[in-house]
């Protein structure tokens, strides 16, 4: 997207219409809130009271990345997608602003700027912070969103507390000066975090006196000092910092144009009556209206993990259990910062969810969600008599909120004990709610054949138990299930990168290496979907323009729902590194069932551009398809090469002879079909050097492909083929073998490719219940054939009975009686790795 600045008289709503990537639920709300900043903003003036929190610049949104799934003000971000990130914190910012060409009604303040979101208090505190950041990652991670919320309608921007890369964040010239007014053409106000200034000599150490901090604050390109309750701020000093000589007072005259700007926008010097902001008041306040979106935001914003069938519920129960310290808990299903809404407006999952059945059993079980004491035999007693329990954990803000992180994903307190029981105890099916900022180890659950559900539902709002109860009985299709995981759900401690640590690599869903519980962008629905169709319009694009993506969707289900369709892009030869997957387009479309719809969506040529060291943003043109061939006796990594997309053909060359390219020319050119490629690895393609057994150990345990258990890069016996081979009537003569006799194998195989080759077929056999170790796969046979597209030949091989011996010390080789599985294929069985083939199974029965 082109982002623009709303200098022009445009409306919002045009912007939305025109700009089609942003979901105008977000802007909704936006709306929604800052009519209420603006109305209670109202009531104070008339009162004359000028308090703190009684203004028009809101300081939201918390575009910081979701970078470390343990900071504790993950609750307050958009995730840890900065495209993500950009597009909510926009259309936030315009819908706080309003649509009238002159006054603003209210505005966003985008914090924290930049190279924040952890670490709070864990390892160290966020005070004295350095966050040492690359380049390339600080200009494709952290800085995005940024520019979106500033460009997008924002008045202001907060400088954080930490510093980036030695320099304090609020004295940092190359981002409040260099980046966001040069670069970006920002002409708003920069304001510290509360306290920020300070702390670059209380706790950062960067300079040692008053003086000195207020001028390269100043200098740097802040304008406003926010401190929290000290005597004397730092910015009281400038007049002394002018008087020394340290800041001219033509530019401390520049630094305090945007303030008088942004208070020009709110009205402030215009009469009221010209102003049509100013006629809000407190009827405008949690409105029928407000209340009906908050609860539409709530139901949207529920992520639906596991469902085996069970939900929508559409049949009323006699009983059901409601248990955890999230059951009944009315301030802390709310997130950090949150408002104070009238108690008769907040509906818990106690209240919201007892409609469900005709008697409802409430224990939370600990006293709060800190959960340092547990009411076991309560638990246990509620949810042992009811139909269906609902399980309420999580960590609200008395465990993850500003100034403290959390440890590990573990659930606080007794919680585990808490969901370890349920699972154990429940008479009926169980659903497990989730009220957390970010991932929390739940592996139990989701393996769990009783929890029949999994709902993540973050901290919704006031309206956490109605919008609970829309979703769960699906009271319209509105309520089918449609979130995602704004964030990577890790399986394990293990997998998640250091705190301290700001490099991207293995960071969030774009670098990340391992296999999570939930990936970025996870959810489930009720219904199901099916993509087709999916265009790329033009397919060589010159750089600097743009791509139109188009692509249907059909609700192939039984039910009506939205769905959320996301867009990535994956860079394929640039010349640095860049993110496995990026996120370039979503967006949530309502289908209802059997109904086809059609998607249009653009990704414009600021997405397709990489940060060059030396350079900046370039778009670098494609490069062509790689073949890597490799000359090796065994053996090499080329993992790298393997998991490319553009790297298209890979071939495995040993050492050949004097005709090598003129072979290689033959067999990439298919000069004809005896040059269709069907030889075999004849060893195992380790996938790590940690695989490999000791040089020195002649046992074979876990050595070579007959005792191998390990995933390896290519199995023994791989090699593919320019056509396919089917596999069929695999028939063994006899099926019951007498001791020392031989075995008859036949099958059929089939070329289904269009292409005629050769197919090398392998034959393999394990023995079942030898009493003695034995390989897990022993080649028995093959050969190698010739067949023309669409012809089967019959293959027909022994197995003979000194195959069948297995060493039995103190007797020799002895054949024993017991069953035999047999294979025959194009492969190895049982491998991740697949060839051109199927491989087929069957078993024969020895006797004495």
């Amino acid at each position: 997207m082109k982002w623009r600045k709303f200098d022009d008289v445009r409306t919002v709503k045009e912007f939305i219409e025109t700009d089609q990537k942003i979901p105008s639920l977000i802007y909704e709300v936006a709306e929604a809130i800052s009519v209420e900043v603006r109305a209670k903003h109202n009531d104070f003036v008339s009162k004359k009271s000028y308090v703190e929190h009684s203004g028009l610049a809101c300081f939201s949104p918390v575009i910081n990345i979701m970078r470390h799934p343990l900071w504790g003000r993950n609750q307050e971000t958009y995730g840890e997608d900065p495209y993500l990130s950009g597009v909510y914190a926009a259309h936030f910012a315009s819908g706080l602003r309003g649509t009238h060409p002159r006054f603003y009604r209210a505005a966003a303040i985008c914090k924290h700027f930049d190279a924040h979101g952890g670490p709070e208090d864990l390892p160290v505190s966020r005070l004295s912070f350095n966050a040492i950041v690359p380049e390339r990652d600080l200009r494709m991670t952290y800085l995005p969103q940024f520019k979106a919320c500033a460009q997008g309608g924002a008045l202001g921007v907060m400088c954080s507390y930490n510093s980036l890369n030695g320099i304090p964040a609020c004295a940092n010239k190359k981002l409040l000066t260099d980046i966001l007014r040069t670069e970006w053409g920002f002409d708003g106000f920069v304001v510290s975090d509360a306290g920020a200034i300070e702390f670059i000599i209380e706790w950062h150490h960067y300079l040692n006196n008053i003086i000195d901090t207020a001028a390269a604050c100043v200098k740097a390109g802040l304008n406003l000092e926010l401190h929290p309750g000290y005597p004397q701020g730092i910015f009281d000093s400038l007049e002394q910092v002018v008087n020394d000589g340290k800041l001219t007072k033509e530019m401390l005259v520049e630094r305090v144009k945007p303030l008088f700007l942004a208070r020009m926008k709110f009205g402030e010097f215009d009469p009221p009556e010209t102003n049509p902001y100013t006629q809000l008041n407190l009827s405008d306040v949690m409105t029928p209206e407000h209340q009906a979106l908050s609860l539409k935001t709530a139901v949207e914003s529920f992520v639906l993990l596991k469902n085996k069938g069970f939900l929508p519920m559409r049949d009323r129960l006699k009983s059901i259990a409601i248990v955890g310290p999230f059951a009944d808990n009315p301030d802390q299903i709310m997130g950090n910062y949150a408002p104070n809404p009238d108690p008769k407006t907040i509906f818990t999952p106690k209240t919201g969810l007892s409609p469900l059945a005709d008697t409802s059993y409430v224990v939370s079980g600990c006293s709060d969600t800190k959960c340092l004491d547990y009411d076991v035999e309560g638990i246990i007693k509620a949810v042992s008599k009811a139909d269906v329990t609902f399980l309420c954990v999580g960590t609200g803000q008395a465990v993850e909120t500003e100034n403290f992180d959390r440890p590990s994903m573990k659930l606080p307190g007794y919680q585990p004990f808490l969901i370890q029981d349920v699972i154990k105890k429940a008479l009926g099916p169980v659903v497990l709610l989730v009220f957390s900022g970010g991932p929390v180890n739940i592996v139990e659950a989701v393996s769990a054949d009783n929890v029949v559900a999994i709902i993540q539902c973050f901290f919704p709002n006031q309206g956490t138990g109605v919008a609970l109860y829309q979703m769960i009985t699906m009271k319209s299709s509105l309520d089918n299930p449609a979130g995602r995981l704004p964030f990577t759900w890790y399986a394990t401690d293990e997998q998640i990168p250091s705190m301290t640590n700001y490099s991207m690599v293995n960071g969030t869903y774009r670098y990340f290496n391992g296999d999570p519980l939930f990936p970025f962008g996870y959810g489930l629905s009720y219904t199901t979907f099916q993509y087709n169709d999916l265009v790329l319009t033009p397919t060589k694009v010159k750089a600097g323009d743009n791509v139109t993506v188009t692509f249907n969707i059909t609700n192939t289900g039984s039910l009506s729902g939205s769905e959320v369709y996301e867009v990535y892009m994956s860079w394929l030869n640039a010349t640095v590194p860049t993110p496995k997957y990026q996120l370039v387009g979503f967006n949530r479309t309502l289908i209802d069932k059997g109904q086809t719809v059609a998607i249009s969506t653009q990704i414009n040529s600021q997405q397709m551009a990489v940060w060059v060291d030396g350079k900046g943003f370039v778009i670098e043109p494609a490069l062509g398809p790689v073949v890597l061939l490799v000359f090796s006796g065994g053996p090499v990594n080329i993992v790298e090469a393997v998991s490319a997309d553009n790297v298209v053909a890979i071939i495995q060359c040993f050492f050949p002879n004097q005709g090598t390219g003129v072979a290689l020319y033959q067999m990439i050119t298919m000069k004809s079909s005896l040059d269709n490629p069907a030889g075999r690895l004849p060893f195992t393609w380790y996938a790590t050097d940690e695989q490999i057994p000791s040089m020195t150990n002649y046992s074979m345990v876990n050595g070579t492909y007959r005792y191998f258990n390990g995933d390896p890069l290519f199995p023994f016996g791989y090699g593919l083929s320019y056509t396919t081979f089917q596999y069929n009537d695999l028939v063994l003569t006899p099926t019951k073998v007498k001791a020392g006799d031989n075995v008859t194998v036949t099958f059929n195989i089939t070329n289904t490719g269009s292409l005629s080759g050769s197919e090398v077929y392998e034959v393999y056999m394990s023995w079942l219940n030898a009493t003695v170790p034995t390989p897990k796969y022993q080649l028995v046979g093959f050969n190698r054939t010739l067949i023309d597209k669409g012809q089967t030949v019959a293959i027909s091989t022994q197995i003979n009975s000194q195959q069948m011996a297995v060493w039995v010390d103190g007797k020799g080789f002895v054949i024993e009686p017991g069953d035999m599985v047999v294979y025959a294929g194009g492969q190895l069985p049982n491998q991740k790795v697949q060839v051109s083939s199927n491989i087929l199974r069957t078993v024969f029965t020895i006797y004495t």
